[in-house]
């Protein structure tokens, strides 16, 4: 049991006096005997943390102006996530978009890519538009038309809620695409540009008439990535050539960025390389009848064949960070910012990818 110890005793002034005298002696300074002596260094203290702390806010200010916005850096894989772009990613970024308790929850019943951009069907009747860095999940129910109901995902991607599985009939229009069965519970209508042409539309036994004026979707953007700035001549080429897919494909066109311009020589089309982040590469031949885009994503784990060209042999691939050059045996090769690109490829080639610091890399081509 503790004993109840007498609290501090009070200690009179010249007590304490005498007891500092005796902890400054031996000091430099000759020792202080009042308290007025003792308060004169903690002035000059005082101004010293005064005058810091003045320093500290005047910073603290400057660093309170407005961020800006920059890119986001590379996801460092966590193990058991799913991968950038997947069906599973698309699943986790909708269902935390949509509030859901449990992000991630509930499941993926279909799948429908539209160039980088995915349409995921969250328990076959939920659709959710999921573009590299930002996904617009549908409401529950749209514009009604009778017992459908039709949102609009994106600029050119029109879906058409049909919960209850009745026969939905969407008449052909030129330009216009349409996916799904016609009692699918979720019905995509592919336009070939923002405005929405007449379509006729039967809905079994409560709907005959056009298509009405599709809800829109709010896309919730839930990652910083960067947007190709204009001006430049590869950025032209690269809107020209992104711009020749159809308009569903890519509602984010702009994040593609333009990396390096490839010139193959021997009369063959120059290349222009780009990419999304460290999500997707691609490349633009830049041919004479007009430019062709071709696309892949990047695997996190790389290096790794994106994908080839076989109408000018040629190879698109993601090289390690510190890759300083790619050799195939006849082949011309370019490589910047994590990508490579060789023309003039083989059948079964090999590609070597050699490092700055002088480590060497072997990846098939074939």
């Amino acid at each position: 049991m503790r004993p109840d110890l007498p609290g501090p005793v009070p200690l009179p002034d010249d007590v304490r006096a005498r007891a500092l005298d005796t902890v400054l002696a031996g000091l430099d300074e000759p020792p202080r005997r009042s308290r007025r002596g003792l308060l004169a260094p903690l002035a000059v203290a005082a101004a010293v943390v005064a005058a810091l702390v003045g320093s500290v806010t005047v910073a603290t200010g400057l660093r309170e102006q407005p961020p800006v916005l920059v890119p986001a850096a590379p996801a460092v894989p966590v193990p058991g996530t799913p991968a950038p772009g997947s069906p599973d990613d698309a699943l986790l970024r909708c269902t935390r978009a949509d509030g859901a308790a449990a992000p991630g929850a509930g499941r993926v019943t279909a799948v429908e890519p539209l160039g980088v951009d995915t349409v995921i069907v969250v328990d076959g009747t939920r659709p959710c538009l999921a573009t590299p860095d930002s996904v617009a999940p549908a409401p529950p129910r749209g514009t009604p038309m009778g017992e459908a109901s039709v949102v609009r995902l994106a600029p050119s991607v029109l879906a058409v809620l049909n919960p209850r599985g009745v026969t939905v009939d969407v008449g052909e229009v030129p330009g216009v695409q349409t996916r799904g069965e016609p009692d699918a519970a979720v019905r995509l209508v592919l336009l070939p540009g923002v405005e929405v042409p007449e379509i006729p539309v039967t809905v079994e036994g409560s709907f005959d008439g056009l298509l009405p004026a599709p809800a829109p979707v709010a896309a919730v953007r839930d990652r910083v990535l960067p947007e190709r700035a204009p001006g430049s001549a590869d950025a032209n080429d690269l809107e020209a050539c992104v711009s020749s897919r159809p308009a569903w494909e890519g509602s984010r066109r702009e994040l593609w960025q333009p990396v390096l311009r490839h010139e193959p020589g021997d009369g063959r089309p120059p290349v222009l390389l780009a990419r999304i982040a460290d999500l997707h590469a691609g490349f633009c031949t830049l041919a004479p009848d007009g430019p062709d885009f071709t696309w892949g994503t990047l695997a996190p784990d790389g290096p790794v064949l994106v994908a080839p060209s076989s109408e000018w042999d040629g190879a698109l691939l993601a090289v390690p960070e510190g890759t300083r050059s790619v050799e195939v045996a006849g082949a011309r090769c370019s490589v910047a910012d994590g990508l490579g690109f060789c023309t003039g490829v083989g059948e079964g080639a090999t590609a070597v990818l050699r490092d700055d610091a002088g480590g060497r890399t072997e990846v098939p081509l074939g």
